[in-house]
């Protein structure tokens, strides 16, 4: 298979049209009719039909019965391309069909051997051999889980896109693919977005489904680019995405209009308007540990912005003022303006009168290294499984914590299943030591496939991480839905901690906490934003520690009716009033 080649794209392509226009006329059947005189005119000429100089004709083509004769057009159409049907017209039987949630399950019943673009993970290693040392691609480069989030449309794959583009991992050749497929969609604007939304809904409606991964590196580091979605219906996605970040991105629109659909303030915000993700966001990046976040005001090339200093500090004012209030430090957060598109001030450092930093490659490539739990136990959560092309069974994850070596016995929880590694590696190649920050694939044998789910942990074998089905938490609650806007003993909500996602119950309010003197009090009910302690419990039991432990293992989000209402952090394993079991 060329990798280079162009998708398919419906309606444009067939391999019955192939056949016919290669396979010589057929021949005349007895039930044909004469042809008539008006026939001998030029006929029409197909889409899929390659237009022939007039005097390499020896004979007019046979005229097949299911053929309706052309009385009034005897000259061909001025363009074949004028005669194509609208790319985009296939797509609206899938739109009018089919459900947001619907398109999702179908992604998920592939995830066993697709990943999250399509393609075979396994044709990564397919030129591994376990044996050859010299495939090992050990490198010392710290390596950083990069996450583009923000409100849709704000241009988070373009962005990446050009980053790759500009990094010299797209080539020209297939640049210039891209930019007639987005042409032919009436589209230009896309081009960029088509490296990172591979599948054939993403491009059509222009909206990211899929987490988008890919890699890029400089001189003094490696990064993988997690390209999440924007829109509301794809938050799972989102989060997960999120979940595996080291730093986030959060591209916000400069255009008139664009800012504020993505930033309304909630006491604006009617019932029926949709949520903003600009907000959501933030607070999912806040919630799942990302400790920088780089704020990249996109689009400032818009005739409606055309680089104004006033617009770029009414957002950036506005932005700032938001994320103190969900805590985080005027030190972990990085202002600049872009233009995705053109990609100024992405690579090179932009020529301005009022900006003079640096552009955001730099940014990222002069990070203080982060502190890296590479002494703290071995866990490694599970993100999905595949079989490469030997028949083995791969798990995908992320190294959490703790150090992979090559023979190290492992254990998957819940289960306690212990095996060794065939091998392990990452996009690039074999690997002998994995660490924290890691993006791993770990092949294994005599494990059964149906005891791997996403969710699961990876651990040492000799320190094992429990799976849990109750646990005593400290929970701080933003915003609850409006169908049930106060929060009593019995609220069921959904839990995100690491890679697993589980449904829970609200069992017992243990105490209210004032979050000035931290003095502690019972209630029945808490309304709006207040910080508790509560006892909650798990539909199934989830593999954790608590955060004084493990503070990755340990911090969890929840979220009812698509939206986040809280976030928190693991404080006792098991029931309230019993001492946690060791592992």
């Amino acid at each position: 298979m060329n990798p280079n080649a162009a998708e398919f794209v419906p309606g444009r392509f067939s391999f019955s049209t192939v056949l016919q226009s290669q396979a010589p006329p057929p021949a005349a059947r007895p039930d044909d009719k004469p042809k008539p005189a008006e026939t001998k005119s030029t006929p029409t000429v197909r889409p899929d039909d390659k237009p022939k100089p007039a005097e390499t004709k020896t004979s007019p083509p046979t005229v097949r019965t299911e053929d309706k004769p052309v009385e009034t057009k005897t000259s061909p159409p001025e363009s074949w391309e004028a005669r194509l049907p609208e790319p985009t017209k296939p797509t609206k039987q899938t739109k009018e069909k089919k459900s947001h949630k619907q398109e999702i399950s179908e992604l998920e019943e592939t995830e066993d051997v697709k990943d999250e673009k399509g393609y075979d993970p396994a044709d990564k290693f397919k030129d591994l051999s376990l044996e050859d040392d010299d495939k090992v691609v050990d490198d010392n480069r710290e390596h950083l889980n990069v996450v583009f989030i923000g409100h849709v449309d704000h241009g988070k794959s373009t962005i990446c896109g050009n980053i790759l583009y500009l990094t010299g991992m797209v080539d020209e050749r297939t640049m210039e693919k891209y930019k007639k497929e987005a042409k032919d969609r009436n589209r230009m604007g896309w081009f960029f977005a088509m490296i990172m939304d591979l599948i054939e809904e993403e491009r059509a409606k222009g909206k990211t489904v899929e987490v988008g991964r890919a890699q890029f590196e400089t001189e003094n580091k490696r990064y993988t680019i997690l390209d999440c979605p924007g829109h509301e219906n794809f938050m799972t996605n989102m989060i997960t995405g999120a979940s595996q970040a080291d730093i986030a991105v959060l591209v916000v629109s400069a255009r008139k209009g664009e800012f504020e659909d993505g930033f309304v303030l909630p006491e604006k915000q009617v019932a029926s308007a949709p949520h903003r993700q600009t907000r959501e966001h933030a607070i999912l990046a806040k919630t799942l540990g990302v400790r920088k976040l780089i704020v990249a005001i996109n689009k400032m090339d818009d005739s409606t912005v055309q680089w104004s200093k006033e617009r770029y500090d009414e957002i950036e004012g506005k932005i700032s003022n938001f994320l103190k209030s969900l805590g985080y430090a005027s030190s972990d957060v990085i202002f600049l303006p872009v233009s995705g598109l053109t990609g100024i001030n992405i690579k090179d450092s932009m020529t301005s009168d009022w900006y003079h930093g640096p552009p955001l490659l730099t940014i990222l490539d002069t990070l203080k290294s982060l502190d890296r739990l590479d002494k703290a136990p071995l866990y490694i959560p599970v993100l999905g499984r595949f079989k490469d092309q030997r028949g083995n069974l791969v798990i995908l994850g992320k190294v959490e914590t703790g150090i992979l070596k090559k023979g190290d016995v492992l254990s998957l929880m819940p289960g306690n299943t212990k095996f060794t590694p065939l091998y392990f590696g990452n996009d690039i190649g074999r690997l002998t030591v994995a660490r924290p920050g890691e993006n791993i694939q770990i092949a294994v044998k005599g494990v059964k496939e149906d005891l791997i789910h996403k969710g699961f942990v990876l651990c040492d074998a000799k320190n094992i991480l429990p799976p849990v089905s109750e646990f005593v938490g400290q929970v701080m609650i933003i915003d609850l839905p409006t169908h049930t806007p106060v929060l009593t003993n019995g609220y069921k909500a959904v839990i995100h901690m690491h890679t697993s996602v589980e449904d829970c119950t609200f069992q017992n309010i243990l105490a209210v906490i004032d979050r000035k003197t931290g003095q502690k009090s019972r209630t029945r009910y808490v309304k709006g934003r207040a910080l508790v302690d509560v006892h909650i419990s798990l539909a199934q039991p989830v593999c954790m520690t608590t955060f004084a432990d493990v503070n990755i293992m340990g911090r969890f989000t929840l979220r009812d009716a698509d939206k986040t209402i809280g976030f928190g952090k693991v404080l006792k394993l098991g029931p309230p009033g019993i001492k946690s079991k060791k592992n």
